[in-house]
């Protein structure tokens, strides 16, 4: 099987909401893009239907990385929703309901104080084919469905970085200590190892979140990920490969949102 490049790509937009799965009344949203909400992103700049690439960008066949370039925060504003019990309440014959909506926005501001949120996406795929022509649409801004962050409300800009040969990259095997850039899974950090110093201003913060859906849409894993909230990144030893390449300039270490063996990531990176 040829080897797959990675493709770095960065998502920036003014707001975001990447909805908790486990919510009901109140729609709160996780801090960064979720395994799922990448995927549903490259299908959507793809022009995939709605529920039909579950499959296609599985945990088997599709690796993603997410790192947080810009430390956040979130907000609470009320949304009016209509009141619906049944079909014939459409008609907004019992009113409205208020529902609180959580939305993920930049601390930072920049000279017009303006906030802008800012996601660096790493991600691979086994078919190639498709690899080449999600970085086509990248590179040409040849969007299906425009890019958005979690909701079509939060709409945002999506821009290619740079694609990463497999002969660049470098493969850190488990029992080093090393600081990675993206958020990373709990299960791939060795117990105990996690960087804490109470004078360090280091801040962690986990969050449970779906990994992917079935054909159904009904969840099939979800996985306790971590970040920290400073944009120092996570500094442990890890029990996974950490991948190591130079972007820009600069070396970054990363590891997939998904679950991947060792002889995996040797066999297909």
């Amino acid at each position: 099987m040829k080897k797959s490049n990675i493709l770095v790509c960065d998502l920036e937009g003014t707001f975001a909401h990447f909805r908790k799965y486990y919510t009901n009344s109140s729609s709160l949203s996780y801090s960064f893009p979720t395994p799922t909400s990448i995927a549903g992103l490259m299908a959507g700049i793809l022009g995939l239907e709605r529920d039909s690439y579950y499959q296609q960008f599985s945990s088997k066949n599709f690796y993603s990385a997410v790192e947080i370039c810009t430390p956040v925060r979130k907000i609470i504003q009320t949304v009016n929703y209509v009141f619906v019990t049944s079909s014939s309440d459409v008609n907004k014959v019992k009113g409205s309901t208020q529902v609180p909506f959580e939305l993920v926005v930049s601390k930072c501001t920049n000279e017009a104080r303006y906030s802008k949120l800012k996601y660096r996406l790493y991600f691979s795929h086994r078919d190639n084919i498709l690899l080449n022509e999600i970085k086509d649409r990248l590179v040409n801004q040849a969007f299906v469905y425009p890019p958005y962050l979690g909701v079509a409300e939060c709409t945002g800009r999506l821009t290619f970085v740079d694609e990463i040969k497999p002969e660049d990259v470098k493969v850190i095997l488990s029992g080093e200590k090393i600081k990675v850039n993206t958020t990373c899974s709990v299960d791939s950090i060795e117990k105990g190892s996690l960087d804490i110093r109470l004078d360090s201003g280091i801040g962690y913060i986990k969050e449970i979140m779906p990994v992917e859906f079935d054909a159904n849409r009904y969840l099939v894993s979800s996985k306790s990920y971590i970040y920290e909230q400073n944009n120092k990144g996570v500094c442990a030893t890890f029990k996974t490969p950490v991948l190591s390449f130079m972007l820009k300039e600069e070396i970054k270490n990363i590891t997939w949102l998904q679950e991947v063996e060792a002889d995996e990531y040797l066999f297909s990176y």
